[in-house]
């Protein structure tokens, strides 16, 4: 039986209690979440540890393995799922509820991690609101527990002399595929196991008495405060994004394994530090205090309206450690320390029960609609509008493409001819296309769409949040060049996410300068001027208001409530977050061969932009229009479309230059 250890309970400490302040908004860590790879590390290290004695001694035994993994796991999180599922069945709207049915039945055969990743994706409903999003870890360690014990029985069988050589090559394989896939798919990275493996294989490679035992105090000590200082600076500055886990994760999982290591070594002051009563305290809550504290976030999140929880934070963080060393008290211990359930066969037999009695009321919600028949039909059809259609979807992030076919091209049919107009855009242009192709279908003209979420319609510029933008542009640049028949170019953007200093993306140019006001205007400039050498009309689109954030959610919740509307975006706020954009625009040459329509006209007056019609909202989220939105937007599109094609020389018989207003 390996030694009690408790530096390890007080680096648990820090690994949960990183997590959970950073989701209650509490202190400075932009990193907490990097707890989560500490966890990692530990769990590697210890069960890596167990493991490789008890199959040494010829004595390992999956039965005994699982009962151990039963104990230590069941209790507490069946405790949470159902006290989950019971608030979800009167907090949640039909569709989130839904979500927690089908998360919760991923979450009892520990696949949560796969469910999230397939729900992951840029169109997908925020998954903040998941009550069991924080599951998908203890999926990733769940599959860990199950590869392990197979790899470590194989190498003894037929490599025992190579074990050290093959865990490490996993590990290193695992970090390399990571790297690989992070820019490309940067949501399996982050949810799926075999890009999670290096990091418990950097506890595994500890474990296995790979990295020699430092006997000088003074390596210790180094070692220690080393680790310790790459945890901080981890937990406070590293930011979260596309760009991680990739390399950077290596940070906290280095310095996780440099205080395992230290403290396997022998006595240091850090791990004195670690000892300390309160930190190991908080250690050996540390698992109920991860399981209870998303839940209560999102619960605490719908009662309170989706605003800001303010003072709330600490009564959630005060309840959560409450609850957790119930938890602890009353559920884990009893069920660790075998006084309950004391035979293997009862054991599991009780466990496969509760697994399946939570998985099919949870897959009852799941294909049952999430029970709308609580709320009525105004509620109900809000809510159905947090997941609607999304025309065109498959075209994002293609152009022409023999396998698409014509699925690229809007407009009218084949009998109009190639493609005349080309739609260049991020996700609004494809929120926008609806429209789009409503008018050239009304002209005879056929359009061919361009967009990639996340990347602006502007030449030789990088958004490191999608590496695909620069070459996505290229390849329009190369398209224009090719052919020629494209004569009128829509630019769709949401554009002050790339020209406002607090835009959502930073983007760069070719020659390296960073900062959106400082890059923007040039790239706009410079992306015009080609258009305008290219004997090409540029209509541009400015960006839409918006709304607030989850605006159907939102919408429905006050519905439910009685409280009328939620308040519209401010005038002001939107024309601050638009300035730069205009400054950019105001400054082009007049020369060059642009229309320019600005929707905000039509949905903003002096105080706020509205967002709905008819009591529905216009937009699908905080800034994407909805069909019903492109729709709504399409006539006051018209006037300057009929410009635009006039300009262009694409007038069709239907119009003519003089039938413009």
């Amino acid at each position: 039986m390996i030694s009690y250890r408790a530096d390890i309970d007080g680096l648990r400490a820090i690994a949960v209690l990183a997590v959970v302040l950073y989701h209650l908004g509490l202190g400075p860590l932009r990193g907490g979440f990097v707890g989560v790879d500490i966890f990692f590390v530990i769990s590697g290290f210890l069960i890596t540890g167990i493991i490789q004695r008890e199959v040494g001694e010829g004595r390992f035994g999956y039965s005994d393995f699982y009962q151990r993994r039963i104990r230590r796991l069941f209790p507490a999180l069946f405790l949470v799922l159902a006290a989950t599922l019971l608030a979800g069945l009167f907090l949640l709207l039909p569709s989130d509820l839904v979500t927690l049915g089908r998360t919760t039945a991923a979450t009892v055969f520990y696949g949560s991690n796969i469910d999230l990743w397939r729900h992951s994706g840029y169109f997908d409903g925020n998954a903040e609101l998941n009550p069991l999003l924080h599951t998908w870890s203890l999926a990733v360690e769940e599959q860990f527990y199950i590869g392990l014990p197979i790899l470590l029985l194989l190498v003894h069988r037929y490599a025992r002399r190579r074990l050290g050589a093959i865990v490490v090559a996993v590990g290193l394989v695992s970090y390399a595929l990571a790297i690989f896939a992070q820019s490309r798919r940067p949501s399996a990275v982050f949810f799926l196991a075999p890009f999670r493996a290096w990091e418990l294989m950097a506890g595994a490679v500890l474990a296995l008495g790979l990295v020699p035992i430092l006997r000088q105090r003074w390596l210790r000590e180094l070692l220690s405060v080393a680790g310790l200082g790459l945890l901080a600076y981890a937990i406070l500055w590293i930011e979260p994004g596309p760009e991680f886990p990739g390399w950077i994760a290596a940070l906290p999982v280095l310095g996780s394994a440099a205080l395992l290591h230290a403290g396997t070594s022998g006595d240091t002051l850090v791990g004195r530090a670690l000892s300390w009563r309160p930190m190991v305290y908080v250690g050996l809550i540390s698992y109920s205090l991860y399981l209870w504290h998303w839940p209560l976030i999102v619960y605490a999140k719908y009662l309170n309206g989706l605003q800001p929880l303010g003072a709330w934070r600490w009564a959630i963080l005060a309840l959560a450690v409450g609850l957790s060393a119930l938890s602890l008290r009353f559920v884990e211990t009893p069920f660790r320390k075998r006084r309950l359930l004391r035979e293997p066969r009862p054991l599991f037999r009780n466990a496969a029960i509760a697994t399946a009695a939570t998985a099919g009321i949870a897959l009852v919600l799941a294909f049952g609609g999430g029970w709308r028949d609580r709320f009525g039909p105004e509620i109900v059809a809000l809510d159905r509008e947090r997941t609607p259609e999304i025309p065109f979807l498959a075209c994002m992030g293609r152009l022409a493409d023999p396998v698409l076919g014509e699925s690229c091209v809007v407009g009218a049919g084949n009998e109009a001819g190639p493609p005349s107009v080309l739609i260049w855009g991020d996700s609004h242009a494809l929120a926008w296309l609806p429209a789009f192709d409503a008018l050239l279908r009304e002209q005879g003209l056929r359009g061919l769409f361009a967009g990639q979420s996340a990347c602006a319609p502007l030449l030789d510029v990088r958004n490191p949040s999608n590496p695909l933008c620069a070459g996505h542009n290229d390849q329009v640049r190369q398209l224009l060049l090719d052919d020629a028949r494209l004569r009128l170019v829509v630019m769709v953007a949401s554009w002050p996410s790339y020209s406002w200093e607090g835009g959502k993306y930073r983007i760069e140019d070719a020659e390296g300068r960073k900062g959106n006001p400082v890059v923007f205007p040039d790239a706009l400039r410079r992306t015009l001027r080609f258009l305008e050498a290219e004997n090409r009309v540029a209509w541009l689109i400015g960006p839409t208001p918006g709304a607030p954030s989850e605006l159907p959610l939102r919408m429905a919740m006050a519905r439910r409530a009685g409280d009328g509307q939620p308040a519209p975006i401010p005038t002001v706020r939107f024309e601050k977050r638009r300035q730069t954009f205009a400054q950019a625009l105001a400054a082009l040459p007049e020369r060059l061969p642009l229309v320019f329509t600005d929707p905000s006209a039509w949905l903003c007056d002096a105080a706020t932009c509205r967002y709905e019609t008819a009591g529905l909202p216009l937009y699908r989220d905080r800034g994407h229009l909805n069909v019903r939105g492109a729709a709504y937007l399409r006539p006051f599109l018209e006037p300057a479309f009929l410009e635009a094609i006039t300009r262009a020389g694409l007038a069709s018989p239907l119009t003519s230059a003089a039938d413009l207003p």
